[in-house]
């Protein structure tokens, strides 16, 4: 029997291979893959392992009936008694979020409201715990909660937004021809060129995405809309998606009613069992909400503006580069282990409208976006806990036009985010006709050597950076913080200290030191990566950063941030 251990092969590809082995002893994953290459198109590819993958549906086509059970519902219900009573507010909390996703019944769904109520008593989060005394009350609680009324009378409200709002038009002169841009900015050759001289701090683009996932945080994100909120309300019929409100549940039915059946499968069986990349889970998204446009796929071009709104932009963005067989082979037959779940447990190729076509089309708008991982742009948040202070990542976006900025490890242009819109902003003074660059691999000069960057980015086959950080070889320098704190007439003190301390989450100290650090940075920023730089750009990045997306997590004798 043949084996097909090697590490060029998944474990997808390994679980086919050992189906296929079972029935031919002499079986060749090699000389598979080799019969696979003849196929030349996505499509052909994708139906090559598909025949195959269904010759065995219980163990490819193995579903997860995602269903409401009270007795799982209880058991959260259980941990976050548990978590609560030992004063774990925060535990408690996405305990009895997820015993509402599961519940079942009217009561046990009240129980949850009810508990979660309690725990936003114990934070001080006034308004989330009137919002859930109203759905404990219109689930069937109407007598247990009213000792909670004389209770909230008693506090004030220690919540603010868990993000700036999202900034305005002011200094931001839309772009003609680019819907999300200002107008200092036009599209060249594979590349962002300023239009004119671009200021430090200024706005270069505002852009939603075509298409957003959440990867993690489930508990505590949206499903929509992907923004931090402590009190989500259920889908009717899956676990897994959980919304803000009612009317980012009302926008998701659109594309929810496919997904719905299939999700707990998709994200625990292939993010789990076969370990797929959470680039899949966009991939899934994107082919979904690209349905309307199936029929113009072979016609589609681009027009004179360029939208971040449609899929055509998203269509034509590059692949990653060059794929070796063995990628493609895996990119083929996750598609048709998505395609296969689609097919068998949902209505999406189903109705008045359905033909073969849609099916192609579906297993080519797939396996392109997932030739297009690169174009997975990360959607971050601050995180502050007992534990943890700094950026996490949470969600994957399509964002056609960031995804045509070129990478730089010392790029001049930074991204933030308020939910999931994106704001790009100028780090470095940028001149007229010059490159506009952004980080797109974490692979910044200041945390990463040049041969490990350069390692990464060719294990990845991706094109080697041609920055001035690595052309020059840039070994970081956070010298000059002394003279910061002269600047911001503060005591000396290390930069981390200033960060963690001096301006941690304080949006309106953040505010005030903005415009010094910019001034300072104007004189010297040529000088980089000597001098106080490096420092400088640290402070303004964390300063933007925490306009945005923040999840904050303190006990309730401190301030606690909420949508």
């Amino acid at each position: 029997m043949a084996t097909f251990a090697g590490s060029e092969f998944n474990d997808l590809a390994k679980l086919l291979f050992k189906c296929l082995s079972t029935t031919n002893l002499n079986f060749d994953p090699l000389m598979y893959i080799e019969n696979f290459e003849k196929c030349k198109t996505n499509v052909s590819r994708v139906e090559f392992v598909l025949k195959d993958m269904q010759r065995y549906p219980k163990i490819f086509a193995k579903f997860t009936k995602d269903k409401k059970d009270d007795q799982v519902a209880l058991k959260h219900y259980e941990n976050g008694r548990f978590a609560f009573n030992n004063f774990n507010y925060w535990d408690a909390l996405e305990n009895y979020t997820q015993c509402i996703a599961c519940a079942e019944n009217p009561r046990t769904l009240a129980m949850g409201h009810r508990n979660r109520a309690e725990c936003f008593l114990q934070l001080k989060m006034k308004t989330k715990c009137e919002e859930e005394i109203k759905r404990a009350k219109s689930h069937s609680l109407k007598q247990e909660i009213d000792d909670f009324i004389a209770k909230l009378n008693q506090i004030e409200d220690s919540t603010c937004k868990t993000f700036e709002p999202i900034p305005g038009y002011i200094n931001f002169h839309p772009n003609d021809n680019i819907q999300s841009a200002n107008n200092c900015v036009k599209i060249g050759p594979n590349l962002i060129v300023a239009s004119r001289d671009i200021e430090i701090g200024e706005i270069l683009a505002i852009e939603k995405p075509w298409a957003a996932v959440l990867t993690t945080d489930r508990l505590t994100h949206c499903h929509e809309c992907l923004c931090l909120c402590y009190n989500l309300i259920p889908c009717p019929k899956c676990t897994v998606a959980l919304f803000c409100s009612e009317l980012c549940k009302d926008k998701a039915r659109s594309y929810h009613k496919y997904e719905c059946p299939i999700l707990l499968t998709i994200c625990y069986r292939a993010l789990c069992e076969f370990a797929i990349d959470e680039a899949m889970l966009l991939a899934f998204k994107v082919a979904i909400l690209a349905k309307d446009d199936y029929s113009n796929l072979d016609y589609m071009r681009l027009d004179g503006t360029y939208r971040s709104d449609r899929y055509n932009e998203v269509h034509f963005l590059k692949p990653d580069g060059e794929f070796s067989r063995f990628e493609i082979f895996h990119q083929a037959i996750l598609t048709a282990f998505v395609f296969d779940l689609l097919w068998q447990y949902t209505s999406f190729f189903s109705g008045i409208f359905f033909s073969t076509d849609t099916q192609i089309k579906f297993k080519d708008v797939f396996m392109m976006q997932l030739q297009r991982s690169h174009s997975a742009v990360k959607i971050y948040e601050f995180v502050q806990k007992f534990d943890f202070y700094g950026t996490a990542n949470y969600g994957l976006g399509a964002y056609s036009f960031f995804s045509l900025f070129p990478h730089s490890c010392c790029a001049n242009v930074m991204k933030t985010y308020h939910g999931n819109v994106m704001v790009l902003r100028a780090i470095n003074t940028i001149k007229e006709g010059e490159v506009c660059f952004v980080n797109r691999f974490g692979l910044r000069y200041d945390v990463a050597d040049k041969k490990m960057r350069q390692k990464f980015l060719s294990d990845y086959k991706i094109p080697s950076c041609e920055c001035k950080a690595c052309k020059e070889d840039w070994v970081p320098n956070l010298d000059g913080v002394d003279s910061i704190c002269e600047k911001l007439d503060v005591p000396v003190m290390e930069l981390g200290e200033i960060v963690t301390n001096l301006i941690g989450i304080n949006v309106d100290k953040a505010s005030v030191f903005l415009p010094l650090l910019k001034e300072e940075l104007e004189k010297c920023e040529m000088a980089e990566p000597d001098g106080s730089v490096l420092a400088l750009k640290h402070l303004i990045v964390h300063c933007f950063v925490i306009f945005g997306n923040k999840k904050i997590q303190y006990d309730g004798r401190d301030v606690v941030f909420e949508l």
